[in-house]
C-alpha cells in the first residue's frame, strides 16, 4: 500500500453518473426486502449504467489529448467516463481502433467518478479534463474533480512489459499535500501547495511543470518537480510539490479574476471553465488560454531555476473570433493553435512579432455545415501536436479526437483520423453496437409465435429498436438480434434510411426518437416514431413464414398519422384531424383488435378500427377520440380547464380484458380509467394519483409521497389478474395497484425505492441491496419509463439508467375465474430448455469485437405508393451543447431552533441542451448550511436532471446567509449561485 504523507480529512466526492435525479424526500431506510431484477438488457451487469457500451473504443467528452513525441503514444482524457485513455500507436488511433490501456479504472469496462468509492485514492480519477507527457514518458493527469494532478509512471512500459493494461498506480500528487486520498479544493488554504479545479498540464523539455489552477485564476509553474525528493518546500527550489512560480496573480495567495481590477498583461480570468489549456513550446515558451478574458497570452521562456522567469505576457492573441479560448498547441516552427469552444472552430496563427498587434490568422477549421463530418467540430477543447506537426483536437461534444495531418499538408481542414469512433461521421457518447441502449423509453414482449418469445426495446436516443428473437433467457449483456430503423446494429442517427425512394433519409425503413412499443395478437409490431409523428406497423419482424405482406424484415409496413406516406414526416400536416398526429408516445390493443395510440403531442387518445388484411389507408383514420371533447381537430393541453376528460400530454395507454382503457395522463400527474363500453367523450370512472380527485393535476398531490401519489406517470400495463403497473417517472419508481382499485386507488407494492413497502421515498438510484455501487443496483431504478409483462416477469425500461431491467415473479398468477389475459400481453410463460446461441461469455474487463457489421446484402427495394405527394419536412438537427438550468434561485429555510436541523430542502439542476452537460457543485457557504446529497462533479445528459438535498443547521441564533456555487460546460452559465438564508431562534 502507497505511504499517505499527511493525515487528511476525507471530502466525499459524488459519484458521477449520468442519470436524472427524482424529488428527495423521506429518510433513507435500513435494508429490508429489496424488490430486485435478475438481469438487465443494455448492460453487461447490474451496476452499469453508462449510455451505450462502456469499452476501450468509444469515449464520452473527452476534454484533453497529448502525444508522447518520442514515440507517438497518444494519451486522451475521457472525461465523461473518469478515465484515461492510452494507444500505443497513433495510427490505430487514427483509424479508430482500440486503446491499449486504460488509467483510472479497473477495466475497459467501468468508468464512474473515483470508482463509485466515497474518497479517492492513488488509482482513481473523477472528471479528468487534461493530460501531459513528459520526457520520461511519464503520464500526468488533471484529475480536476478531485483537485489534484496525478503522475504516472510510464504506463506503456508496463503494457509492454507485464502485459498491464488497467487499475495503474500514481507516483506521485499535486494539490493534496501528498495524500492519495483526499481531493478537497485549496486544500490547507491557497498556496504554493494547493489547487482548485486543475485543468490544463503541459511539460517542458527541462521537466518542468506547467498547470493551469483554473478557480484560482492563475498558472503554477513547478520547476522540475518530478522525481519528488520532499512532498513540499520553498517556492524556487526543484524536485517538491510546490509550485515556484505563479502567473496571472500578484503572489500565491490571490485567486481573483484579473486580480480584483482591470485586464492587464500580467493577470488571468479564467474561472468558471472546464477546459482551460496551457502548452509549452520546444522553443520553452509558454501560451494560456485566457478564457474570460477572451484572448491567448504568450510568454517568453525560458524556466526554471536560476533563471529570469517571465510573469508578464509578450504576446496576445485577440480578435479573429477568439471567444472562450481552450485548448492551445504550438508546433515545431511556432505557429500557434487555440480552440475557440463556442465557436466550435481552432484558429491556427503564424507567430506574431508585437505585443498587442493583429496577429496573421492562417487557418479556421470547423464549424463545419455538416456535423457530424470530417470537416466540423462541437466545443472543441484540448489540443495537441505530434512529432510530425499533425495536430490532434479533442471534439468534445462530438465525443471524439480528430487528427489533422497539418504537417504533411498545411491548412488542412478536413481530419485524416478519428479516435474514439467508428467513422468521422458518427458522435455519439461511447460505442453503438448490439449490446448498447442509450434512454430506452418503450419495451414490448411477443409471445405470438411460441415456444419463442421475442422482446422489442427502443433504444430512443439511438433511433432505433432492438430485437431479440428468444429473448427467454433475459441474460444481462445479451446482445441484440435485430435493429430495427437502422442499416446495422452499430448506427444509430435520426431518419438514417437507405431504402430506394426514401427522401433524405426518411421512409418505411427509418426512425427518428421511437418511443413506447406494442406488439398485437398476430405479432405485428408497432412504433411510435415519435420524431417523425407517426406509428409504424411491422409485420412480424422475426417470422418471414407468418404470410403477413412484407413480414421478416425491419421495413415498416403500414403507417398511421400521415397519411399513408411513408416519406412525410410533419407534425399535424396541414392540421389536427383524425389522420394526423404529433409526437405520438404509445399504442395499445383492445380485444376486438382495435388500435389506440397516445397523441401526446395533440393532448388525445385516439381509437381506430382493427386493420383490414391487407390494411388500407382508411385504416389510418381515427374513429374516436378521447380529451378533446369529441373532436378531431383540437389539441389543447386540458381544454376548457382541468377535468375528468381532459388529457395533457398522454404517454401511456393499456386496455384490461374487459376493454377497459388506462391512460397515464402525464401532464396532469395522474392515471385515468375509463370503463368499457367507450361511448363518444366518455366520462372517466376512476383517477390515479390524486386523491380520487379529477380536478387536481399537482405531482404528488401537492403533499407528501405516498401509495397513492404520482408525479409524471408514463408508462402502464396490465397484469394476468388485471392488476396495474404504473411508471411513476419522476417518482423514480414502479407502483403496483391490485384488482378492485376503490375510489382513491392505493398501490399494493413499489418498485425501485428499496423494500416494496417504502411508498414515502422517492429518488434515483436508491438502491440498498449489498451489491449496488452507489446505489446503483439490481433493486434501483431511474426515470422509468415503460413496462411490459411477459408471462412471470415484469420487464422495465429504465430510462435513465440505460438499461432494460428484468423482474422474475412479479407478475400475479391468474386463477380460474380471472380476468382473461389482454391480448396485447399475451406472451408464453415457457421455462427455456436451452442455452440461448447469443449469450455472450464476456467478463466485465472483455472487450467486443470492433468488426462492424457491413451493411446488409438485403437492399430494402419496396416501393410504397402514397396518396397523396406532400412536401416532406425535415426533422430539425438538434444543436449540441448543454445547457444549464436550476430551480430555485434562492432558497428560504425559515426559523429553525438552534442545534435542529431543518426540513431537506431540494434544488434542482437540469440539462436543457443537446449535449451532455458536465459541471460541479461546490460545498456550501455558510457554517450552518450543507448539501446532504449529491455534490461534488457531474455530468448530466441531454434532458436530464439531478437534486441536491440542502440542510439548515443554525448554531446561533439570528440571521445566517450562506451560498451554493455551480460551475458548468455551459458557456453562458459558467458559474451561477443559489442563495441560501435562515433564521436561528
Amino acid at each position: 500500500m502507497r505511504p499517505v504523507w499527511r493525515a487528511g480529512v476525507f471530502v466525499v466526492a459524488a459519484v458521477v453518473a449520468a442519470i436524472a435525479i427524482g424529488a428527495v424526500r423521506g429518510v433513507l431506510r435500513a435494508a429490508q426486502s429489496a424488490v430486485s431484477a435478475t438481469a438487465a438488457l443494455g448492460q453487461i451487469d447490474l451496476t452499469n449504467i453508462a449510455m451505450n457500451f462502456v469499452d476501450a473504443t468509444g469515449v464520452t467528452g473527452p476534454h484533453g489529448v497529448a502525444i508522447d513525441l518520442a514515440n507517438d503514444h497518444v494519451i486522451v482524457a475521457d472525461t465523461g467516463n473518469n478515465r484515461v485513455l492510452g494507444w500505443a500507436s497513433a495510427t490505430a488511433f487514427a483509424r479508430g481502433g482500440a486503446a491499449d490501456l486504460v488509467i483510472g479504472q479497473t477495466d475497459f469496462n467501468s468508468y464512474a467518478c473515483n470508482q463509485n468509492a466515497p474518497a479517492p485514492d492513488a488509482d482513481r480519477l473523477c472528471m479528468p479534463i487534461a493530460v501531459a507527457v513528459d520526457g520520461m514518458h511519464r503520464a500526468y493527469v488533471g484529475d480536476t474533480g478531485n483537485n489534484r494532478v496525478l503522475v504516472f509512471d510510464d504506463p506503456f512500459a508496463a503494457l509492454a512489459l507485464h502485459s498491464q493494461s488497467a487499475d495503474f498506480s500514481a507516483s506521485a500528487v499535486f494539490g493534496q499535500a501528498g495524500s492519495f486520498i483526499t481531493n478537497a479544493a485549496n486544500e490547507g488554504g491557497i498556496s504554493a501547495d494547493s489547487l482548485q479545479s486543475p485543468q490544463g498540464l503541459a511539460v517542458d523539455l527541462a521537466g518542468n511543470l506547467f498547470l493551469a489552477d483554473v478557480d484560482n485564476n492563475r498558472v503554477l509553474v513547478f520547476f522540475t518537480p518530478i522525481p519528488l525528493t520532499a512532498i513540499s518546500g520553498s517556492p524556487g527550489q526543484a524536485g517538491d510539490a510546490t509550485a515556484d512560480l505563479v502567473i496571472g496573480q500578484a503572489d500565491f495567495t490571490g485567486s481573483l479574476c484579473n486580480q480584483g481590477g482591470l485586464v492587464r498583461t500580467t493577470t488571468l480570468c479564467l474561472a468558471p471553465f472546464l477546459g482551460v489549456g496551457v502548452a509549452v513550446d520546444r522553443a520553452d515558451n509558454l501560451y494560456v488560454a485566457d478564457t474570460n478574458n477572451n484572448r491567448a497570452l504568450e510568454y517568453n521562456g525560458t524556466f526554471g531555476v536560476a533563471k529570469f522567469n517571465d510573469v508578464t505576457a509578450d504576446l496576445t492573441f485577440i480578435g479573429n473570433g477568439i471567444t472562450l479560448p481552450s485548448g492551445v498547441t504550438a508546433d515545431s516552427v511556432g505557429d500557434f493553435y487555440v480552440a475557440s469552444e463556442p465557436r466550435h472552430q481552432v484558429l491556427e496563427f503564424t507567430r506574431p512579432v508585437t505585443l498587442g498587434t493583429p496577429n496573421l490568422l492562417n487557418l479556421k477549421i470547423g464549424p463545419g455545415s455538416v456535423n457530424p463530418s470530417a470537416g466540423s467540430l462541437r466545443f472543441p477543447m484540448g489540443l495537441a501536436i505530434d512529432s510530425s506537426d499533425n495536430l490532434y483536437v479533442a471534439d468534445n461534444a462530438n465525443n471524439r479526437v480528430l487528427e489533422f495531418d497539418e504537417g504533411t499538408t498545411p491548412h488542412n481542414k478536413f481530419a485524416n483520423g478519428t479516435g474514439g469512433q467508428i467513422d468521422p461521421n458518427s458522435n455519439a457518447p461511447n460505442y453503438v453496437e448490439p449490446i448498447a441502449m442509450n434512454s430506452p423509453r418503450g419495451i414490448a414482449a411477443d409471445g405470438s409465435a411460441p415456444p419463442q418469445v421475442h422482446l422489442y426495446v427502443a433504444d430512443t436516443t439511438n433511433n432505433r429498436v432492438l430485437g431479440w428473437a428468444d429473448a427467454a433467457s433475459f441474460a444481462s449483456g445479451k446482445p441484440a438480434d435485430i435493429a430495427i430503423g437502422q442499416p446495422d446494429l452499430f448506427s444509430y442517427k435520426c431518419n438514417n434510411g437507405i431504402a430506394v425512394g426514401d427522401l433524405f433519409g426518411v421512409g418505411p425503413d427509418s426512425l427518428c426518437r421511437p418511443e413506447r412499443l406494442a406488439v398485437d395478437a398476430d405479432g405485428g409490431l408497432y412504433v411510435a416514431d415519435a420524431g417523425n409523428n407517426r406509428v409504424l406497423v411491422y409485420n412480424t419482424p422475426f417470422d418471414a413464414a407468418s404470410g403477413k405482406p412484407g413480414a421478416g424484415d425491419g421495413v415498416a409496413d403500414f403507417v398511421y398519422g400521415q397519411t399513408g406516406s411513408f416519406l412525410s414526416n410533419a407534425c399535424n400536416a396541414p392540421a389536427a384531424s383524425a389522420a394526423t398526429l404529433c409526437n405520438p408516445q404509445a399504442t395499445a390493443f383492445d380485444g376486438a383488435g382495435n388500435v389506440y395510440i397516445a397523441d401526446g403531442g395533440n393532448n388525445r387518445v385516439l381509437q381506430y378500427g382493427k386493420p383490414a388484411t391487407p390494411p388500407a389507408v382508411s385504416d389510418a383514420i381515427a374513429k374516436r377520440v378521447f380529451g378533446q371533447a369529441g373532436s378531431m381537430s383540437a389539441m389543447a393541453c386540458n381544454a376548457g380547464g382541468i377535468g375528468g376528460s381532459t388529457l395533457c400530454n398522454p404517454d401511456g395507454v393499456a386496455l384490461d380484458g374487459k376493454g377497459r382503457l388506462y391512460i397515464a395522463d402525464s401532464g396532469n400527474n395522474r392515471v385515468i380509467e375509463i370503463d368499457a363500453p367507450l361511448t363518444p367523450n366518455p366520462p372517466p370512472s376512476r383517477v390515479f394519483g390524486q386523491q380520487g380527485s379529477f380536478n387536481n393535476r399537482i405531482c404528488n398531490s401537492g403533499g407528501a409521497i405516498d401509495a397513492t401519489t404520482l408525479c409524471n406517470p408514463i408508462g402502464v400495463a396490465l397484469d394476468l389478474t388485471g392488476g396495474l403497473y404504473v411508471a411513476d417517472a419522476n417518482n423514480d419508481r414502479i407502483l403496483h395497484f391490485d384488482p378492485g382499485f376503490g375510489g382513491n386507488p392505493a398501490a399494493s407494492s413499489v418498485i425501485g425505492q428499496g423494500d416494496a413497502s417504502s411508498f414515502a421515498t422517492s429518488g434515483c438510484n436508491r438502491g440498498i441491496a449489498p451489491g449496488d455501487m452507489g446505489g446503483v443496483g439490481a433493486d434501483s431504478l431511474c426515470k422509468p419509463f415503460a413496462l411490459a409483462v411477459a408471462g412471470s416477469k415484469l420487464l422495465v425500461a429504465d430510462t435513465s439508467n440505460n438499461r432494460v431491467l428484468v423482474y422474475d415473479r412479479q407478475v400475479p398468477t391468474p386463477t380460474s375465474t380471472a380476468t382473461p389475459t389482454p391480448l396485447a400481453t399475451r406472451t408464453s410463460t415457457r421455462t427455456a430448455t436451452h442455452t440461448a446461441a447469443r449469450t455472450p461469455t464476456r467478463t466485465r474487463t472483455a472487450t467486443v469485437s470492433r468488426t462492424r457489421t457491413p451493411t446488409p446484402s438485403r437492399t430494402t427495394t419496396r416501393t410504397r405508393t402514397a396518396t397523396r405527394t406532400p412536401t416532406p419536412t425535415a426533422s430539425p438537427t438538434p444543436q449540441p451543447g448543454g445547457k444549464l438550468k436550476w430551480n430555485p434561485k434562492a432558497v428560504k429555510f425559515g426559523k429553525v431552533k438552534v442545534g435542529n436541523r431543518s426540513k431537506v430542502r431540494v434544488i434542482r439542476i437540469k440539462n436543457t441542451g443537446h449535449e451532455t452537460l458536465f459541471g460541479s457543485v461546490k460545498a456550501a457557504t455558510g457554517s450552518s448550511f450543507a448539501i446532504t446529497s449529491e455534490a461534488g462533479p457531474f455530468s448530466l445528459p441531454p434532458k436530464q436532471s439531478r437534486a441536491l438535498a440542502v440542510q439548515f443547521t443554525p448554531t446561533r441564533i439570528g440571521a445566517e446567509h450562506g451560498s451554493v456555487g455551480i460551475t458548468s460546460g455551459d458557456p453562458l452559465r459558467r458559474s451561477v449561485s443559489v442563495s441560501l438564508g435562515g433564521v436561528g431562534n
